[in-house]
């Protein structure tokens, strides 16, 4: 089989960098891991004068879709979309909101819905390039905290984030986005109603016959109903694989079917050890000697508990993923 990987290459001298300073360009990449081959579809460096003007800039792939023949991508500052597979540039928007976007997807009326992370907002972009509605997604966020006239763009980080939105995905008549601080997904169309995913920080949230699958960045499964948004299921990555140490920095998720997922994990770096998560800290203390695991994707039978295969990312120029995608 074949899948789409989005991410980023590092830059040569990356280690020890914030993540904001690590890329020198955004990658997507198809593999196939059958063959064992995998082959660089696009690579792309956002323009200057839609960026932070800090010479160590970072420009990486984020989540993206994959619908109706058509690559949506987002960088940190900006939105492309491509015909697919021909790889036309059909649209590009970059607006002075737009940063360290984490998402971008169609809605199902057509508009595009924008994760602007660093303001903590999500927003609905129509065909015209008009924000038609917006969503701070916590209490003192988004325009309580951040100013319409700046141009964020050229802002390299506007770190801590209150909620730091990651993910957005729409059910069957709702629609949510993963929250990486308060450790849940939020439903934007009712601000009370919310997927309790407590286990630790989640990014991913892909809707499946009935149920919301995430992912969290230790390395979990949750698995929740989405109707009664009542957790369903919890899987260790880690029992699986019989390791008590860090698997990785996990982050990317594509459903195969109710019992079978693709995850992504991104080798941790040493920026991620400053900060203040115990989880990989306390991980990687009880596997001192295993090293510190290459940025992969690998397929996990969620019913069987066991590891189906991994594909190593990094042997083929990709350091850090975001989304993963059928190609």
């Amino acid at each position: 089989m074949k899948y789409l990987v989005l991410g980023g290459k590092n830059r040569a001298d990356s280690l020890g960098k914030p993540e904001w300073s690590q890329f020198e360009r955004a990658v997507a990449m198809v593999v196939d891991t059958q063959s064992g081959r995998a082959e660089s579809l696009l690579e792309y460096d956002s323009p200057e004068d839609v960026t932070s003007p800090d010479p160590d800039r970072a420009v990486s792939f984020r989540a993206g879709a994959i619908e109706d023949g058509h690559l949506y991508l987002c960088t940190q500052t900006e939105v492309l979309v491509f015909s697919y597979p021909g790889l036309q540039r059909v649209r590009y928007l970059s607006l002075p909101c737009f940063n360290d976007l984490h998402h971008v997807r169609p809605r199902k009326n057509g508009n595009l819905l924008v994760v602007s992370t660093g303001l903590d907002i999500v927003f609905e972009i129509d065909r015209s390039d008009r924000i038609v509605r917006e969503w701070a997604t916590a209490i003192d966020s988004g325009w309580e905290k951040f100013s319409k006239t700046k141009d964020y763009r050229r802002v390299s980080t506007t770190k801590p984030h209150i909620s730091h939105p990651n993910y957005v995905f729409e059910d069957a008549d709702r629609l949510w986005v993963t929250r990486f601080e308060q450790r849940d997904a939020l439903c934007l169309d009712d601000m009370t109603s919310t997927i309790p995913i407590d286990i630790q920080r989640p990014h991913d949230g892909e809707c499946y016959d009935g149920q919301v699958y995430f992912t969290t960045v230790d390395g979990h499964i949750v698995v929740a109903d989405s109707n009664t948004m009542e957790r369903k299921n919890v899987v260790d990555l880690k029992t699986i694989e019989g390791v008590k140490y860090s698997l990785g920095w996990c982050r990317g998720l594509l459903v195969v079917d109710k019992k079978r997922v693709i995850v992504g994990f991104s080798r941790i770096r040493p920026t991620r050890l400053r900060q203040n998560f115990r989880w990989v800290k306390h991980a990687l203390r009880m596997g001192k000697t295993s090293g510190l695991r290459p940025s992969r994707i690998a397929q996990y039978d969620l019913e069987k508990r066991c590891l189906d295969w991994e594909f190593n990312l990094e042997d083929n120029g990709v350091n850090a993923l975001f989304s993963i995608h059928h190609a």
